[in-house]
């Protein structure tokens, strides 16, 4: 039985966001919606687990991630949602304790494409330069309604080709006569909304 859902979660898991500056830095290492930071992509409260985060209860947010610092750490919680909030947090932290001279510092780098223009392309993570390594990515999508059971339309103001060499009339044929033999797919760029947030260590806060 899932557990009962908190009025408007979503959107507020949207909004208000987490920011992580590591030793005295200006910028945030980490600066990402709560709600997707914790694996919780696109806001929606569900339960699930992975190797660096659960939430067993639908409602929970939990890392195992490992944040090392040498100095001090920073942790902010911003709200943007129009209602005020009441949380319960825990950080579990070992002080006087030794790390490695090559231990990074976790990043997080959060980006999102709501857009009606096909074909753009998505980054989930720029160029970081430095000695560092990539853990991995949450990724969500959320196809539009456009895109849904009417998606192989050929209006080329919301889908474009991505290799074909097939004329547009023969397209138009191929899916008028049902959709043709397997061999004869067509694939297309689509405007679908994207949400990620890329983890990765690095040698600098």
């Amino acid at each position: 039985m899932l557990a009962k859902r908190y009025p408007r979660a979503r959107e507020r898991n949207s909004q208000v966001w987490i920011e992580c500056y590591w030793d005295g830095a200006d910028q945030p290492a980490i600066s990402a919606p709560v709600g997707d930071f914790f694996g919780h992509i696109m806001g929606r409260d569900l339960p699930f687990e992975n190797y660096f985060f659960s939430d067993p209860s639908g409602r929970s947010l939990q890392t195992y991630m490992p944040m090392p610092f040498r100095k001090e750490a920073r942790i902010d919680i911003i709200n943007h949602f129009d209602l005020p909030i009441s949380m319960f947090h825990e950080v579990r932290c070992t002080m006087d304790e030794d790390l490695p001279e090559d231990a990074g510092y976790l990043h997080a780098y959060y980006n999102q494409m709501i857009t009606d223009e096909p074909g753009r392309v998505y980054t989930v993570l720029p160029v970081v330069e430095g000695r560092g390594r990539y853990m991995g990515t949450h990724l969500g999508f959320r196809v539009k309604a456009e895109n849904g059971l009417e998606w192989y339309s050929t209006d080329e103001d919301r889908l474009k080709a991505i290799a074909c060499d097939q004329s547009l009339d023969d397209i138009r044929g191929f899916i008028a006569e049902g959709g043709g033999k397997p061999s004869d797919f067509v694939e297309f760029y689509t405007n679908d909304d994207l949400y990620s947030v890329a983890y990765y260590y690095l040698d600098r806060p």
